[in-house]
């Protein structure tokens, strides 16, 4: 009786790269569109660089990551919002924007410390929470923002931004939008002083197309609280206050239409 054949294993297809370090992998059928792998917006110790999935499935991923983090956060009652890119989905399309490439929450500085001291018990355990200063949580690979929860079969995130309580003038300036919609963006006063919540500068803030600080996103508290029910896909998210002037400072007044 002849010996049969070997069976030969396919060869892996090549990782192709650019100058920037984005992936873009292969699908040996040929039957897939496979999603660049931004690794500027990935974990990278968590991703198979030759694994083909589609921009649909890469947004299937991210929503769910999303929503495994509200209900885990929400479970232990610490209160969160949408943030970024995330809530403009929300308004928009009432859903994960078909192109984000990681998704993004934000939390107060009192919520970010009762997150540091639980255990987020409900969590799936293909999902990893990443957070600094924390007894219960590793210190996560990369220097900012506070925390990310991360899918430990992509390398996708979703970045947790600590939002920090300040005092200014109420004189002082919010925006350096003009016009009317300058004039939409300042606050009601309220006295002597306005209370503001804001995240540290980091790059996504630099971005920020109204802010007049120098790209510190920092918002009147009045613009987060109180909280607002809004859906990602159906499902029950929580939102600013006044997500309209907080993606206005954020985006421009044109982010209804990005």
């Amino acid at each position: 009786m002849p010996t049969p054949a070997p069976t030969l294993m396919p060869s892996p297809a090549p990782v192709v790269s650019d100058s920037n370090g984005n992936v873009y992998p292969i699908d040996p059928s040929g039957k897939v569109a496979c999603a660049v792998l931004n690794m500027n917006h990935l974990v990278e110790e968590y991703v198979d660089k030759t694994e083909c999935y589609s921009v649909a499935e890469r947004r299937a991923r991210i929503r769910m990551l999303l929503l495994e983090a509200a209900r885990a956060l929400e479970y232990q009652k610490i209160e969160y919002w949408l943030d970024s890119s995330s809530l403009a989905g929300a308004v928009r399309e009432r859903d994960v924007s078909p192109d984000d490439v990681d998704a993004a929450i934000g939390l107060t500085q009192a919520s970010m410390d009762q997150l540091r001291h639980s255990r987020l018990i409900t969590l799936h355990p293909r999902y990893a929470l990443f957070l600094k200063d924390s007894p219960h949580y590793r210190d996560g690979p990369f220097p900012y923002p506070s925390g990310r929860f991360v899918d430990t079969q992509t390398g996708l995130y979703t970045n947790i931004f600590e939002f920090f309580p300040s005092r200014q003038p109420a004189s002082a300036p919010i925006s350096i939008a003009t016009g009317t919609l300058g004039a939409e963006l300042m606050p009601l006063t309220k006295g002597n002083v306005t209370e503001m919540l804001g995240p540290v500068v980091s790059p996504r803030t630099s971005a920020c197309k109204y802010c007049a600080d120098g790209g510190h996103f920092n918002v009147l508290t009045d613009w987060v609280f109180p909280l607002q029910p809004c859906s990602i896909d159906g499902t029950d998210v929580v939102c600013p206050a006044r997500s309209d002037k907080y993606l206005t400072l954020m985006y421009g007044d044109m982010y209804m239409d990005e």
